[in-house]
Formats: structure tokens, sequence, C-alpha cells
């Protein structure tokens, strides 16, 4: 079973792999599910990044009502031959109909729930990103080298006991665990947790003026607040090209603002500076954050060595591979995913330790 998308390079690298492992074992049955990256068909993602893939997926459909599996499949390689871009009137011709019937076809309510069908499926099993694949249940986690699948289809056919795929919760655990050790420096201290045992390391990187991050943040340290065994440090990651070189022109004084805070010698008054400007931005305060950043500037103004201290944080991040916010990292592994629908994952991931 494969979640994947027509206009998804990575789904063409996995469509090509999966074709040559195929040739030669005609026992395996392969169950193709779409997830288009496009918000037109896919609730579940933030913004459009194939544009038009809900079409494609909704062509792939249409074919399969009108010819069958056999006609799914022909307009299902062609799709990804073609990077899933097409015009109706190609299309039409392939399918040996009128275009205008070709659209009312793609248009019909069981094309749009089958669609929904997948991507709720695929949400429901924890999908970040695609192709996502299980072999008899189990996600497939190589499939860089068309060997590797071979290998794994091989070995599930010397044992074709199939099992449930996990649900998305235990996938984003199961995910979380398999990610390697990163090496972690420190940050600012934002809570230490003593007198306990199993104490629980917390990183978080992100911007004083992202709304993720400040939610992110408040979560932790309502976790901490609560008794739970944390040592939480935060690692700043503005969105600034001022200091963040994946950020290249655009300058919106989140720099100057870590800065500021860097600049505070005192460390409880640099974690209450912290905590201030997360709640701020939590509020939805725009003007409030802005107020605060005007004090900070009159008491700390930002030295040199502070927003180099920024500039190496940033740096340091980006070494370990982090390139959007907020993210988190969870006893030196990173989280790939920290929320699950109202479900907070990273709750989960501290308790398991």
């Amino acid at each position: 079973m494969v979640f994947t998308g027509y206009q998804c390079p990575d789904c063409r690298v996995f469509e090509e792999h999966l074709a040559a492992a195929l040739r030669s074992r005609p026992w395996v049955s392969v169950s193709t599910k779409h997830f288009p990256f496009s918000t037109a068909c896919n609730p579940h993602v933030p913004r459009t990044l194939h544009a038009g893939a809900c079409e494609a997926a909704q062509l792939a459909e249409a074919a399969g009502i009108v010819g069958g599996d056999q006609m799914h499949w022909r307009v299902h390689d062609w799709l990804f031959a073609r990077g899933g871009v097409f015009t109706i009137d190609e299309a039409a011709r392939m399918l040996a109909m009128d275009a205008d019937a070709l659209r009312a076809t793609m248009a019909q309510p069981q094309v749009a729930q089958a669609l929904r069908h997948d991507v709720d499926e695929a949400i429901s099993l924890g999908l970040m990103r695609t192709p996502l694949a299980f072999i008899n249940g189990v996600e497939l986690r190589g499939w860089r080298r068309a060997e590797d699948i071979a290998r794994a289809l091989d070995a599930a056919g010397s044992n074709p006991r199939r099992v449930a795929p996990p649900a998305a919760a235990q996938k984003v655990l199961e995910d979380w665990r398999a990610q390697p050790v990163l090496p972690m420096k420190e940050g600012i201290v934002v809570h230490e947790a003593s007198g306990v045992d199993g104490v629980v390391r917390v990183d978080v990187f992100g911007s004083y003026g992202e709304r993720f991050t400040a939610e992110l943040d408040a979560e932790v340290r309502r976790l901490a607040a609560g008794g739970a065994p944390i040592r939480y440090l935060f690692h700043h990651f503005p969105a600034d090209g001022t200091c963040n070189r994946l950020v290249s022109g655009r300058t919106n004084q989140l720099c100057a603002l870590a800065a500021q805070v860097e600049s505070i010698g005192d460390v409880a008054a640099r974690v209450r500076a912290h905590v201030a400007l997360m709640d701020a931005m939590s509020r939805g305060g725009e003007a409030e954050l802005q107020a605060m950043l005007a004090q900070l500037a009159k008491e700390h103004p930002p030295t040199p060595d502070a927003l180099a201290r920024v500039r190496s944080s940033v740096d340091a991040a980006i070494a370990l591979g982090i390139d959007t916010i907020p993210a988190v990292v969870v006893q030196s592994r990173r989280a790939p995913r920290w929320k699950l629908g109202d479900e907070w994952m990273i709750d989960d991931m501290v308790l398991a330790k």
C-alpha cells in the first residue's frame, strides 16, 4: 500500500524503483492511494505545494470509472511519466472520450469521496510526507535504492503475515525513536528540574516573533510546571536574513530581538524576558511584542557579541539539519512531529523517555 502524489518528485523516484522491483515479482499486489499536496482537495495540508495534484488524482480515479483497473494503471503510469502535468484534451484522447465527458467524470461525487477517504486514512496513519508505503502493514522506511524495496518485498514474501499499520500517534513515537542521536549544544535554560531522577532534555528551536514557537514553548513550560522532569533549553532560530543564512534578503528585527535577550547578563532576567516575549506572542499581541522590543532595546541594547551568539545558535541548528521552526529535540532525537491534531505528541515523548 502506497500513499503518493503524481506531482511529488520523491513519489516518482519511488514509483520507478517499485516498478523495477515488480518486474521479477509477479506475486506482489500493489494498492495506490492518493495524498495530493494541494488544498484544493486535501484539507490536511497547510498550503499547496503541487498545484495540479488534485486534478491528476481525479484523472486517475476517473480512468478507473471509465475503463476499470487496467485503464487506471495505464493513466497512473502516464501521469508519473509526465510529472503529473497534463491537459484535459491530452487525457481525453488517451481515454478515447470527449473532453467535457471527462471533466464530468472527474467531478463525480465518488471521485471526491475516494480522494477524501485516502487522505483521511493517510493522516490516521501519521503521514507527514509522500511517499508513505507499507508492506503487509509494516512501514517501508528505506526506499531510496531499488534494491532496498526488492529486499523488503522478498522478506515479506518469505514471511507473509499481515499486520495492521500503526496508528498515527504510535507512528510518530516510532519515527522519533528511529531518529539519530544529535550532538546538542547549550541554549537558554528556561527550566531545569532538580532533585528528581530521569530528567528529560527538551530542546526547542524557534523565534520570539513566531506564534507556533510560542505555542510549543508554552506547552513545554506547562509540562515542566506540572512536575514533568524536564530540562528545557531554547535555541534562537529567527527567520531573519540578518543572522540566518537560510533566509535571504529578509530583515524583520527578529535577530535584533534575539540579540537583545542574549545581551541580558543576568540568567534569571534573561529567562523572564524569554517567558514574557513568548507569552505576549501567545496572546497575539503584536503591539505588546513591539512595546517589549522597544523596552528591551533601551535596557539591553544588542551588543556585537550577542548578535554573534545568535548567529552561532542558528549555524549550530543548521548543522543539525534544522531548516524550519519550531523544531523540537527530545533526548537528543528530533521529533518529526510535535503535535497531531489537538494531541500533544511531545507529552508522550517526554513520558516515554
